[in-house]
């Protein structure tokens, strides 16, 4: 049994994701997915589910796999990548699911007026992308991927079971299975625990602190028969096994996602090839059109989105060019922004987008949503304390233009081109100051501001109370 659309909900490891490629191709799709197009001073960041799909059919890589947002390709995987996640992606769809993920969209204004993009799709290692087992009930609804991890306890009590999944690499991803359990304790009161199963056999137990979040959704899932799947990690040797569980809890689930309780599939045997089907969209429609927008101002991209959206369906707007057609080259000499930046949040106001090419090594940053880069010669120059050396600079030049004006003749004419330069370069200058203050050595200080980051965190909340031992 399968539900007409199997959900395959992948586990991710949210920001740090895989960086797409040729998201200039598509800039309309990207755009129109965004909450609002970004502006001057004003970047955009938005989290968007986005689907995986294999292309078998794309003229230019058979393994080529794109990612989509409603439907739309907003990028692809690079052809070295692809190399890899081809398999992995088509054993899914071959298994008659939709592959599902988050991306993390950055949309800036950069120096020239044009929307800088970058796109991160969520997407763990090839090798994590399927479980290692298969023996989930047929009615399995797998929660989405949780931003907590969770240890499982009492494995110890079930390693000979355990043991036939550990992985020759000693870790690896399974699906596992959530189940009520309750047990007398001496002092009379019971203890509702979950247990965990797989394959249908036990493997060990949550904590009672841990069950709480997870029993109001398996009660719910009886009512609707079905049985609550949970992404979750193997780990382990000849000597011992533990597992972990990586699911939302009972609070962080849509109401949508409730109501459907959408069926985890049972893959296909592991293979060399697969059958999957066609799914290249074909040459963009307005595929001439589409790459001459990058030299168009955000506003007047604006304009052209909104004409645009108002006349013209969803299926004339869709771009797919080639995954690898080049990007303008860029004037050698000069500083230039990195070809695919990395946005890397160093505070609220400073996020550092990666080395560009040029001399003296320029690393460029967003202050406030300002594009600004900074060499080595800033950095040299700038001393202990950047701020100062900033505001010195453009009191030194204020003075000097105020000196100029009694020059005979000209005076006037140097003190005016002299505030000029202070009024252009003193913003700029000071960005520069607030960039070096926070990242002295280009370096870059990434806050954890997603929980997501990293498969190993386990949750504080693994405690449990104590509430008395069991008979």
């Amino acid at each position: 049994m399968m539900a007409e659309k199997a959900h395959y909900e992948l586990p991710h490891g949210g920001y740090n994701g895989v960086e797409l490629v040729g998201e200039f191709a598509y800039r309309e799709a990207i755009l129109r997915v965004l909450p609002r197009l970004p502006a001057d001073g004003a970047p955009v960041e938005a989290t968007v589910p986005v689907e995986v799909v294999p292309e078998p059919d794309n003229p230019y890589d058979r393994r080529a796999v794109s990612v989509r947002a409603k439907g739309r390709v907003i990028g692809y995987l690079s052809r070295e990548l692809a190399a890899d996640y081809h398999l992995p992606v088509k054993r899914v769809v071959a298994s008659g699911a939709v592959l599902r993920t988050n991306a993390r969209i950055y949309a800036y204004v950069g120096f020239n007026g044009e929307a800088e993009l970058n796109v991160r799709v969520g997407l763990p290692e090839p090798e994590w992308l399927t479980p290692l087992n298969s023996g989930y009930p047929a009615t399995t609804s797998a929660l989405p991927y949780g931003r907590q991890t969770y240890q499982v306890v009492k494995e110890d009590q079930y390693f000979d079971h355990l043991f036939e999944y550990v992985p020759k690499s000693g870790k690896g991803p399974v699906m596992l299975t959530l189940h009520k359990a309750e047990s007398m304790l001496r002092n009379g009161n019971v203890r509702r625990t979950v247990e965990v199963r797989l394959d249908g056999e036990k493997g060990g137990e949550l904590t009672a602190a841990t069950s709480a979040h997870y029993l109001p959704v398996i009660e719910h899932a009886e009512g609707m028969g079905r049985v609550v799947g949970v992404w979750g990690t193997i780990t382990g040797s000849g000597l011992a096994a533990e597992l972990t569980i990586k699911g939302a809890k009972s609070t962080e689930l849509s109401d949508e996602w409730l109501r459907e309780m959408p069926l985890f599939p049972h893959l296909v045997p592991e293979a060399h090839s697969y059958e999957v089907p066609d799914a290249y969209q074909g040459e963009p429609k307005t595929k001439g059109r589409s790459r001459a927008m990058g030299s168009h101002s955000v506003a007047r991209l604006r304009d052209q989105l909104d004409q645009r959206f108002a006349s013209t369906s969803p299926a004339e707007l869709d771009t797919t060019p080639s995954p690898s057609t080049p990007s303008a080259e860029k004037k050698p000499g000069k500083p230039q922004p990195p070809a695919n930046p990395t946005p890397v949040r160093l505070s609220d106001e400073v996020t550092r987008l990666g080395i560009g090419t040029g001399p003296r090594t320029p690393i460029y940053y967003t202050v406030k949503g300002k594009e600004v880069f900074v060499d080595d010669r800033d950095r040299s120059s700038a001393g202990k304390q950047p701020r100062r050396t900033a505001w010195l600079l453009i009191a030194g030049l204020t003075v000097l233009g105020l000196i100029l004006s009694g020059v005979p003749g000209i005076g006037p004419f140097l003190t005016l081109f002299t505030l000029l330069l202070v009024l252009i370069s003193g913003p700029d200058q000071l960005r520069k100051a607030k960039v070096l203050d926070i990242d002295p050595h280009g370096t870059g200080h990434p806050s954890r501001d997603w929980q997501d980051r990293e498969w190993g965190d386990v949750g504080e909340e693994n405690q449990d109370p104590g509430d008395g031992e069991e008979m």
